[in-house]
């Protein structure tokens, strides 16, 4: 989800080649984690418990919080507010939410 998100990048903001470029070479340094059977358990959780503290949480969000509770991964977000009811989340935010 989070790679899908930043290759929208270049789309929606009409990058040129070389910008492009540099993204897909940062890209490289990363591993892509699919999704299992274990991760769709941990997701109805994450989706669960957030609607049941009444904070609505984005499909693609809950994939991503999903993803990094599974591999014990930090989260680093400006929407650090959105993942509040998620226990054993290690959440890194960035800049302030309004």
């Amino acid at each position: 989800m989070t790679r899908a998100e930043l290759l929208l990048w270049p789309a929606a903001n009409n990058w040129g080649e070389q910008r492009r470029s540099n993204l897909a070479q940062f890209l490289e340094m990363y591993t892509t984690l699919y999704p299992d059977e274990r991760t769709c358990e941990i997701w109805v959780e994450v989706v669960n418990v957030c609607r049941r503290a009444g904070q609505q949480i984005q499909k693609a969000d809950a994939w991503i919080a999903s993803t990094a509770k599974q591999w014990r991964l930090p989260l680093v977000t400006t929407d650090f507010r959105d993942y509040e009811p998620v226990a054993d989340l290690e959440i890194v935010p960035i800049g302030s939410q309004p």
